[in-house]
């Protein structure tokens, strides 16, 4: 394929700036990306074996909550049910901290049932290994996290700028040198192959990336604009109008049925976990953690059910076809693709070495830069020293 030389050069320097100012921001987050892959197994892995209490029979779940209620009223605000996992607790709720916000601080109470079905309670510092993890795969380890994600957006715009004029610069020669590792020709020659191989095969993966990286950096924006010029007074679709007197939690119906309910809403998916935030407010919401290794699910570990935990009314899903339209599925498959949260463990392989694969492909791109910056600082001083003795 014939491109003018003029062209050519101007692809290859957008290419170039584009991926040497993006690039060391890009590497972190890809390889803590990859990580993020086992943040779950990660974090079960750091915490000692006595940090997590055996779990119980769903069936014995209500009896649990009411024997914990019995001796923590503060549960009555809100807490966490884990179903037949065995890296977590039956029970959780936190004293202090929580949540995506990393805090050393951090207390957790967990409590499950002994054989003789008597309740058994501790607490416990859970590992931030795992939140660490994540924080740097959104921030790149910049200390603002709001900051951070900002930055990472425009570094995805930057990062879509240097694929696409990657391929310009590359289409060529793309025939002859794609799957060409000439390690005969140097070093430097080995790792530009390296480069352009590993950006090349996976440029569908890297594109997908690039713009749902875009999206959840400035979605908030988007959202506020939507809301300005699109709709009037949008709803707040995971929370539901508010209660006009609120309920508190003897009100709660059986947790075995909130689970069925939850299991019926959608053949396939099965609840894994149940989160009940703001029980003692106008506004109460139980968001359920739904599983499926035959669906693309939207979530980086499961999709998500919010209800109303009294009425058990459904707010909103992310795995309904009937929720958001097409739209809404267009959204939820890209979330499914950045997150890699399809195909079970083997999925989840995948995307680990893909996600080692794109800091390979930023860390090759700076020492190709780096190198050749050698290359000519090595040149303009053999220039210097012939002028200097000539």
């Amino acid at each position: 394929m014939q491109i003018r030389s003029d062209i050519l050069r101007i692809y290859q320097k957008v290419h170039l700036w584009t991926g040497i100012t993006a690039g060391i921001l890009l590497f972190i987050c890809f390889f803590a990306g990859a990580l993020t892959m086992f943040k779950p197994q990660l974090s079960a892995w750091a915490s000692p074996p006595s940090h997590v209490l055996p779990q119980i029979p769903t069936a014995q779940a209500d009896r649990l909550l009411q024997l914990a209620l019995a001796q923590h009223p503060e549960i009555a605000k809100g807490f966490t049910l884990h179903l037949n996992d065995d890296m977590y607790a039956p029970l959780t709720w936190y004293s202090r901290g929580g949540g995506r916000r990393l805090n050393l601080d951090t207390q957790q109470w967990q409590a499950t049932l002994d054989e003789n079905g008597q309740l058994l309670t501790q607490q416990v510092q859970p590992s931030q290994l795992g939140l660490l993890i994540d924080l740097l795969h959104r921030t790149a380890g910049i200390p603002h996290t709001r900051l951070g994600i900002s930055v990472m957006g425009v570094a995805s715009v930057l990062y879509f700028m240097a694929l696409v004029s990657g391929v310009i610069f590359l289409l060529p020669t793309l025939v002859k040198t794609l799957f060409a590792l000439r390690q005969k020709k140097g070093p430097s020659r080995f790792w530009l192959d390296s480069h352009n191989l590993l950006g090349i095969t996976a440029l569908p993966f890297h594109i997908v990336i690039a713009v749902t990286v875009v999206v959840f950096a400035f979605h908030d924006v988007f959202y506020d604009a939507l809301g300005k010029f699109v709709y009037d007074n949008p709803p707040d679709i995971m929370r539901g109008a508010p209660l006009a007197q609120p309920l508190n939690i003897s009100h709660l119906p059986p947790l075995s049925e909130i689970i069925a309910t939850a299991n019926q809403h959608a053949p396939g998916h099965e609840a894994r976990s149940l989160m009940f935030i703001g029980l003692d407010t106008p506004r109460p919401v139980a968001r359920i953690e739904m599983y499926s290794e035959q669906a693309l699910m939207r979530g980086p570990l499961a999709d998500f059910l919010f209800m109303q935990p009294y009425s058990l009314a459904t707010q909103f899903s992310t795995f309904s076809p009937t929720e958001g339209g097409t739209w809404g599925r267009i959204v939820a498959t890209f979330f499914g693709l950045h997150f890699g949260s399809f195909g079970g463990m083997p999925g989840r392989w995948l995307y680990f070495f893909m996600g080692l694969s794109g800091a390979m492909l930023f860390y090759s791109g700076n020492l190709l830069w780096l190198e050749k910056r050698r290359q000519q600082q090595k040149g303009l001083n053999y220039h210097n020293n012939r002028a200097k003795y000539a």
